[in-house]
């Protein structure tokens, strides 16, 4: 299967094209974070192990254009081959 991914940021581990490619038919929106990251050359967490949901202060996700908020399975919700997932960085303010 293959996952189109959207994003602000080069996503650590990604081919060029921008896709994640699974030997598999569906996964989890969790699972699929679970992926991305171990396939950084260096850590990176896009959802703490024991979170309930994505950290909205820190990610904007959408699957398939839907925002995450709207999606009521969460980190459960299946994901199957030519999903996108669009994720971004929010910024951080500061000064």
């Amino acid at each position: 299967m293959e996952i189109k991914i959207i994003s602000n940021f080069v996503v650590p581990g990604v081919d060029d094209d921008e896709h994640l490619r699974l030997n598999r038919s569906e996964i989890t929106l969790r699972a699929f974070f679970e992926k991305l990251s171990k396939r950084s050359p260096d850590p990176w967490v896009y959802v703490e192990p024991d979170a309930d949901s994505i950290d909205p202060d820190d990610w904007e996700v959408q699957i398939n254009a839907i925002p995450y908020q709207d999606i009521k399975e969460g980190l459960k919700k299946k994901l199957f081959d030519g999903d996108t997932v669009i994720l971004n960085i929010k910024p951080q303010g500061g000064g």
